[in-house]
């Protein structure tokens, strides 16, 4: 099935943020506008989602499968910019659209509703900046308007808060999810997340979508074996609805993704030097024989990780930018492991252990060891990773079989099934 185009480009449009603002993006707005009506069905038929249509902005609110913590907001430092959001906007949704405060009006409430043991205190600097970062979200996001100052000034000094004046905006009370319950009455996250979980009320194939587009990659484990079975039960399906996203479906015996041929930056690899080492990682320990377990995982002790970065660095370094190839071996760990597990490829264990999972082996970075320009080297690596790799924003990079283990090779699901596949009207 081809991917339709339309469709596609609205999907990516409507599933990049929170919602596309009339207000701020007007003709990406009427554009995913004209294919409401496609979008609606087809989320609706795939993930049992629904799209939102106002006058002011178009929403798909969806919640993940798994919480993970690449999921957060990324220039959030702490657990307690969280709490403070949450406060935030208990203190916003009991606001009409377009109702002016001032910051302090906001300070005020969060102390008032604040639980005891975050012991929040405006005098602190630290509880200061949390606040700004907060701010400086909701600003971006056009849940509120700034009317008059500027959130540093807060930051300076707990007396700022006076002097600076927002405005409630038109998707204030469309960022938080409804729960079934009042927050209060959880003990727990796990306990609230369960409530969730039973909630949701997904189609035979729909948490399969939802698990494969909102995860980086979906990996077997002894809780996803049934999910596994179904993926291969309906392989064909699968595929047909990732096509019609522009993804392709790949499926092996110990991971599945949808992955896109797009390189951009919210896909894996971006234009980041530090993806394409990565993947020159991961083609070093292609060539080597280390044990796989039963998931296709492969723990390595501390001093095999820094031979492995070692060995890249020799082969590689000279692809490298400057900054990178003055990084000690341990500077360069630090990076590395920091954005695989962003993306879950790689796990840190106790005592300085590390997991690669099972994606990593399939990936491979080509080098054409003729051309000895360095500049030319360079181009010649990125675009070999850019042919070679399929990826997405939350995606992998599925790589040349031959040079996958052969452990792993013999393990992979391979062609489709051939009798006894679902039909489409035997799903919903």
């Amino acid at each position: 099935m081809r991917a339709d185009n339309d469709l596609t480009e609205a999907l990516s449009y409507i599933l990049k943020g929170h919602w596309i603002s009339k207000k701020q993006q007007p003709d990406i707005y009427y554009y995913v506008k004209k294919h409401a009506w496609e979008l609606k069905r087809f989320l609706q038929t795939y993930y049992g989602w629904n799209i939102l249509v106002r006058s002011d902005f178009i929403q798909v609110f969806r919640r993940p499968m798994v919480p993970s913590s690449w999921m957060g907001v990324d220039n959030f430092k702490s657990p307690l910019d969280y709490t403070l959001l949450c406060l935030a906007m208990a203190f916003i949704e009991e606001k009409s659209v377009d109702t002016p405060f001032l910051l302090s009006e906001m300070t005020e409430d969060i102390l008032r509703q604040a639980p005891e043991e975050i012991s929040l205190d405006w005098v602190a600097y630290q509880h200061r900046c949390s606040l700004v970062r907060v701010l400086v979200y909701l600003v971006e996001n056009g849940i509120i308007e700034r009317i008059e100052g500027d959130e540093h000034d807060f930051e300076s000094s707990n007396t700022g808060a006076q002097s600076l004046l927002y405005i409630t905006g038109i998707t204030s009370r469309y960022l938080l999810g409804r729960s079934p319950e009042s927050l209060t009455s959880y003990s727990s996250f796990n306990e609230f997340w369960q409530e969730i979980e039973s909630f949701e009320h997904t189609e035979r194939t729909q948490d399969i979508f939802r698990h494969l587009l909102l995860e980086p990659v979906v990996y077997r484990t002894p809780k996803t074996e049934p999910l596994f079975v179904r993926m291969r039960q309906y392989r064909h399906i699968i595929s047909n609805g990732a096509e019609r996203m522009g993804f392709s479906f790949v499926l092996t015996k110990d991971y599945a993704a949808f992955v896109t041929s797009q390189r951009e930056a919210h896909n894996f690899p971006s234009r980041k030097a530090v993806d394409e080492i990565i993947i020159q990682v991961a083609t070093l320990v292609c060539e080597e024989d280390y044990p796989i377990d039963t998931y296709g995982q492969i723990d390595l002790e501390w001093t095999q990780w820094i031979n492995i970065l070692q060995h890249t660095k020799n082969r590689y370094g000279d692809l490298w930018t400057k900054s990178l190839k003055e990084m000690t071996l341990d500077e360069l760990s630090i990076a590395l492991l920091q954005r695989a597990t962003e993306w879950q490829y790689i796990q840190r264990l106790e005592e300085n252990r590390i997991r690669l999972l099972p994606i990593v082996p399939r990936m491979i970075a080509n080098r054409d060891e003729a051309i000895h320009n360095v500049k030319e080297t360079k181009k010649a690596m990125k675009d070999s990773i850019t042919d070679s790799s399929k990826t997405r924003r939350i995606s992998v990079v599925v790589t040349d079989e031959k040079r996958v283990p052969k452990k792993i090779e013999e393990d992979a699901v391979t062609g489709r099934r051939k009798h006894g596949e679902p039909s489409m009207d035997s799903l919903f």
